[in-house]
């Protein structure tokens, strides 16, 4: 996705300004917001359910790397919490789609690695990890995912072998 957005210069220094935070943060919010609803309730509304499942289901899928790389650590979280929630859902329309959902984790754990080191960074980055990790223990539960080879890799070798995300991982297992 496009940032909407411009570059603003003051003096020698140039920062962006993203116009399109707070769109994206509310289409968000909603999604989030809907499928806590549909986590809480059934029965009458369930085909209503049941076209938002796949409605939310397939835009996840397509947009994966695009939500859970989106610059703004907001989105990130909850791209992160969507997929928490997808996971009680709709787990078995995940497990199709773990690969890509691997390939972005990898990426993204390239970006937190870094941070995990620096002080500056604060506690905002600690969040992002927080939910990132979340979102891994929450696709680690659904059953059939340890079929996907790149899922159990990423796993043991890119978490569970760095000592800071392992405490943070081990920290979200025992809660």
């Amino acid at each position: 996705q496009a940032l909407i957005g411009e570059e603003i210069e003051l003096g020698p220094f140039k920062y962006k300004v993203d116009e399109g935070l707070a769109l994206r943060n509310s289409a968000f919010s909603f999604i989030d917001t809907a499928l806590q609803h549909l986590l809480e309730k059934s029965g009458i509304q369930y085909i209503m359910n049941q076209v938002l499942m796949e409605s939310v289901t397939l835009i996840f899928r397509k947009y994966i790397y695009s939500l859970i790389a989106d610059p703004a650590d907001d989105i990130q979280i909850l791209s992160f919490q969507i997929l928490n929630k997808l996971t009680q859902l709709a787990p078995l329309r995940l497990v199709s789609s773990v690969e890509e959902i691997v390939k972005s984790f990898e990426e993204i754990l390239v970006k937190y690695e870094k941070s995990l080191g620096s002080k500056q960074e604060g506690e905002r980055v600690n969040d992002c990890i927080r939910a990132f990790l979340r979102a891994v223990q929450s696709l680690s539960k659904i059953e059939h995912i340890e079929s996907s080879p790149r899922f159990k890799d990423f796993l043991q070798e890119r978490i569970l072998k760095n000592e800071k995300l392992k405490e943070i991982y081990q920290q979200i297992v025992t809660l």
